[in-house]
């Protein structure tokens, strides 16, 4: 990776510089809460013997509480009834249990949830590496992970956040390569369909309007194009992303936040995350296969002199996509 060692070199071509809110509050402990949908009601007795293989979500007085559940990173596939209001969980908790199975609020609702056996801190859960040394001196850079449909945002090196995403679907998929935030806004409109609002918008290929952007997460790839997140992965994206400082014409002064795409996603096959009951590393992605993902595009990430790569010529006014 000497090229990366180059790059790291120079660091100054580079613009240095959210709590992940609850989604539920302690009056909503189950999911669809904000919905108008009905509440999920509590089991009968019937049901209960069948949630006695799930104690870890058990809410009632007899419970395991957190402080008793195992260490381990293990899954447990449960269903929504099996589930519902029995969920001993904080807001946080249930924040991540809902970036696991890569869904919204009210996706979450649907079939079965992956719950894991412990609660640990949220990024223990990301399927994206802890840290990356090799690239260590880049003071912001995001890794989109279309086989796992995962974002990583990284600090020097570092993870400071991970969530789920949905990327584009097989006949509208989100481009791969190496890209950089450019514009944003809090709220954009998509010139495909002006019913479809687009809040928290960080534009990262500008020809063809892609970007990330809060929308509806069902559990797999459906976008236009664009990387749909959680509303509090979004609003933290936009706040954390640097905009680039355009020059004359095509000219770029100063660029924004790296992004790698990589990963293909198998369309034809169950989401892997989905075997993370059978196979708690079902979703990873590890160090190497991202330091892969880069070689080609080392080059781009050496300081570029007021001149954009032909990529990422200067077309602010495009965006669509959901």
């Amino acid at each position: 990776m000497a090229g990366l060692q180059s790059f790291v070199q120079h660091p100054r071509s580079w613009l240095v510089p959210l709590k992940a809110t609850g989604l539920l509050g302690a009056s909503a402990l189950m999911l669809g809460a904000h919905y108008s949908h009905p509440p999920l009601r509590s089991p009968g007795r019937s049901e209960q013997s069948a949630t006695s293989s799930v104690e870890i979500l058990a809410g009632h007085a007899d419970a395991i509480t957190i402080s008793r559940w195992s260490p381990d990173r293990t899954f447990r596939r449960v269903t929504v009834k099996e589930w519902g209001r029995q969920a001993a969980l904080d807001s946080a908790q249930l924040a991540t249990i809902l970036k696991i199975n890569r869904v919204d609020q009210r996706h979450a609702r649907r079939g079965t949830l992956l719950v894991p056996d412990s609660i640990a801190a949220e990024l223990s859960y990301s399927p994206l590496p802890e840290s990356l040394p090799e690239f260590r001196g880049i003071p912001k850079f995001v890794v989109v992970s279309r086989r796992v449909q995962a974002f990583g945002a990284y600090e020097d090196g570092v993870l400071v956040r991970w969530g789920p995403t949905s990327t584009g679907k097989a006949a509208t998929p989100t481009d791969s390569g190496l890209f950089f935030t450019n514009w944003k806004a809090r709220q954009a409109i998509s010139t495909d369909d002006p019913t479809w609002v687009l809040d928290w918008y960080v534009n990262f290929i500008a020809q063809k309007g892609v970007a990330f952007h809060e929308y509806s997460l069902p559990g797999a790839p459906a976008s236009h194009g664009c990387v749909r997140l959680l509303e509090d992965d979004a609003k933290w994206m936009y706040r954390w992303t640097e905009q680039w400082i355009p020059g004359r014409g095509s000219a770029v002064k100063r660029y924004g936040t790296p992004v790698l795409v990589t990963g293909d996603y198998d369309y034809s096959a169950p989401a892997p995350w989905l075997a993370l009951a059978e196979d708690p590393t079902a979703d990873r992605v590890t160090a190497v296969e991202l330091e892969v993902a880069l070689l080609p595009h080392l080059e781009r990430l050496i300081p570029h002199r007021g001149q954009a790569p032909p990529s990422l010529a200067l077309q602010t006014g495009a965006f669509s996509g959901s």
